[in-house]
């Protein structure tokens, strides 16, 4: 067949459909970076300037097979992938922002650490990316104590980044525990993989006309046996000037609990997070390749708008998270290849930290919980013959947890307490420290393109988990696609996951202030246990091409059973698994690949299924009472490309329905629900591609990016009586020199 060429000049989120109609890439059970083949299949913007339209719909991922390089649109997951020029011509600077512009994720800010909800569902307070596995060249890295990664500009250095890849749907059946409802990937540059030199790249931002700053420095060494690549990178915001609006009826401000919410704006509210990220990939011949990577994570955010903490103008989030893994990968014979991987991290808050009650400046607290985890791995690839493929392995991880307590800190002589006092608010009688651990194997059996039938593609997973603190825990996946046409692929995926609650929900203790604490199940004698929560899915994808359209469209049903939520103890909070849940939704991608006009639309819908019996049958229905997420998310937009000018230019817009309050913020309002409006909101972003201005064979960019043209004012759900408050207008100016 001929093939058509259609130029482009976007990065792999073409590709992805602006990560909502593509799939993406990424890790390995054993926690190893993907197979070099797939990490330089799609990079640079130049080499999918020259895909023609098949190629667009077919690039080498690795996610959904655990590392093995295959077809996108074969793949076993709902995938999506968002490249390093996709990120740069939209002015994208974290992790959080690119999972907040894919269908199907919606990314609740609340100015410290993002929560991140996966088609209608969420963890609830302070949920993090606790319902994600999100991993770095597909190792774990996450702040362990919550579960939750920090997705901000503290993850990793965005330049290090060389594409993110999105798996939508179960995948515990591949990375055990928490691969839950989605799973997303970092893929960075490669050691080896480019040429030597170095980056700096500095940068202003003004939010709300608040002024701030930041840089990064990026160098690389790379040789045809050894690379090594380190950055580093480092911002400071200013978010200052935000009120609390009031958004339900029952939120009196003549009432004294409520008062001193709308007493004033945030003052010096300055989010200062750096990363550091190294990596050191080493060939070594007969005896294999051999990658060590690693890095620290810092959060330094003021919480103005944080539970039992609000407007305080002190109260300071300071989190660090240090990591490193080490992975070999040998191929013995061209067909059987072993992994092997190991890591180890510490998260911990900083002293830094420190938090203020809402209204009371005599004491402070000082949070204290800490996990050292280890993990290690190993797994077998095995080709039987051209079509077939058979994989297994083994993993572990053992967290030692510093349980949660708070230290009360006297700032001046309260109740016979001098000041400068310290008390721990932890009795002998609690438990302080305590190891969780997970060991689990998996088998894979991959069958593509059979001679009896050349277009199907078949894979199927199995997983045995054993946690020390649960009963076995049993995850699977299959999936069939069939390549109809060089431009239409349909596939079925259906899997089953689960996700094990954190040393905070198990065994946190109260201690700041009276109210408003997560208390961990296992400290409260008449609290049930609290079990793992595990969902059941079924996917329908059709993939494909129309001239220079690409699309995709998926349909989707999920079952969560045992789901954890958050219920009122008196007037804490507390885990616990109530009931089982069903959702549905709809996705679709539209893209339309040319030369220099790129327009672009995705939507996403989704809706919880309720059930109920009527005359001896059960009856099914969309349940109308609204989640923390909306029901409907769209985006679109127009990438112009003017190479005369070497200046590429992208408009975006988002438009999101209402959304829900959560549970404590509708008992404030006497039990009555409320809604969050609806809100569209407009980027823009002009960048150029890099030219050598100083005549000596370097290279300098700059890009300039609006975000919230309009300056919309909106709040996202909070808890405590308020619901958060979100930056209006930012512009943000980078400049980089690559020599």
């Amino acid at each position: 067949m001929t093939r058509r060429a259609v130029p482009v000049r976007v990065a792999v989120g073409v590709a992805a459909l602006v990560g909502g109609a593509a799939s993406g890439a990424g890790a390995q059970p054993a926690g190893g970076p993907p197979s070099r083949a797939a990490a330089t299949s799609i990079q640079g913007t130049d080499a999918l300037a020259q895909m023609s339209l098949e190629e667009l719909l077919n690039v080498q991922v690795v996610t959904a097979s655990g590392g093995e390089a295959e077809d996108r649109s074969i793949a076993a997951a709902n995938l999506v992938v968002i490249g390093k020029e996709e990120i740069r011509t939209r002015g994208w600077r974290s992790l959080a922002e690119v999972l907040a512009n894919t269908p199907g994720l919606y990314v609740i800010e609340d100015l410290v650490l993002p929560s991140v909800g996966v088609r209608g569902v969420t963890g609830g307070l302070r949920a993090g990316s606790r319902i994600v596995k999100v991993m770095i060249n597909g190792h774990s890295v996450i702040f362990q104590p919550d579960l939750t990664a920090l997705l901000g500009p503290e993850y990793i250095p965005i330049e290090c980044v060389e594409r993110v890849e999105i798996a939508k749907g179960p995948l515990s059946a591949l990375y055990g525990a928490n691969a839950f409802l989605a799973t997303v990937n970092v893929i960075t540059r490669d050691a080896r993989g480019g040429a030597s030199g170095a980056e700096l790249s500095a940068r202003g931002n003004w939010i709300s006309e608040q002024p701030g700053y930041g840089g990064t420095l990026l160098a690389q060494q790379a040789t045809d046996w050894i690379g090594v690549l380190a950055a580093y990178s480092f911002d400071r915001t200013d978010r200052s000037g935000l009120r609390i609006e009031r958004t339900f009826p029952g939120q009196r401000p003549e009432l004294p609990a409520y008062a001193p919410l709308f007493a004033g704006e945030s003052r010096d509210d300055i989010a200062a997070p750096s990363s550091f990220y190294a990596q050191l990939s080493v060939e070594a011949g007969a005896l294999g390749s051999v990658k060590v990577q690693g890095g620290v994570q810092r959060l330094d955010s003021m919480g103005e708008f944080q539970l039992n903490s609000a407007l305080t103008h002190a109260s300071r989030h300071s989190l660090q998270n240090a990591w490193a893994s080490v992975h070999h990968d040998k191929a013995w014979t061209p067909r059987l290849a072993t992994q092997l991987s190991a890591g180890v991290s510490r998260g911990a808050p900083t002293r830094e930290d420190e938090l203020f009650l809402t209204g009371v400046r005599a004491t402070s607290f000082r949070r204290n919980f800490a996990s050292t985890t280890f993990q290690m791995g190993a797994r077998v690839d095995a080709s039987l013959s051209e079509a077939i493929t058979v994989s297994g392995g083994a993993d572990s991880i053992v967290d030692v947890a510093d349980v949660l307590y708070y230290t009360e800190i006297y700032r001046a002589e309260v109740g016979g307490h001098a000041s400068g006092d310290e008390v721990d608010l932890v009795s002998g009688a609690d438990l302080r420290a305590a190891m969780l651990s997970t060991s689990g194997a998996f088998a894979q059996l991959q069958v593509s393109r059979p001679p009896w039938l050349e277009g199907l593609h078949l894979s199927a997973n199995v997983r045995l988990d054993k946690p020390n603190h649960w009963d076995a825990q049993a995850s699977w996946r299959a999936s069939a696609a069939y390549r109809w046409h060089d431009n239409l692929v349909t596939k079925l995926i259906v899997g089953r996951s689960y996700q094990a609650p954190s040393a905070v929900l198990l065994y946190g203790l109260t201690g700041f202030g009276r109210s408003n604490n997560v208390i961990g199940s296992e400290t409260l004698p008449s609290a049930p246990p609290l079990q793992p929560q595990k969902v059941r899915s079924a996917e329908v994808v059709v993939s494909g091409g129309l001239s220079i359209v690409l699309f995709e469209a998926a349909a989707y049903v999920q079952e969560i059973k045992d789901r954890i939520e958050f219920t009122s103890h008196g007037a804490n909070f507390v885990g616990r698994n109530q009931g089982d849940e069903v959702h549905a939704g709809a996705e679709l991608s539209l893209r339309l690949a040319h030369e220099r006009i790129a327009p672009y639309v995705s939507v996403a819908a989704n809706g919880r299924v309720a059930h109920a019996e009527q005359d001896g049958e059960l009856v099914y229905e969309m349940d109308t009472e609204l989640p923390l997420v909306p029901f409907v998310f769209a985006l679109g937009g127009l990438d112009v490309r003017i190479p005369e000018a070497r200046v590429n230019i992208n408009v975006h817009a988002k438009l999101v329905s209402a959304r829900g309050a959560a549970q404590g913020n509708v008992l404030l309002n006497d039990s009555e629900p409320y809604a969050l409006p609806s809100y569209a909101t407009f980027d823009a972003t002009i960048s150029s591609v890099r030219a050598d201005l100083l005549g000596d064979g370097s290279e300098t960019g700059a890009s300039v990016s609006v975000k919230n043209l309009l300056d919309q004012r909106r709040s996202e759900p909070g808890f405590g009586g308020f619901d958060v408050p979100v930056v209006g207008r930012s512009v943000a100016v980078n400049v980089t020199h690559a020599f």
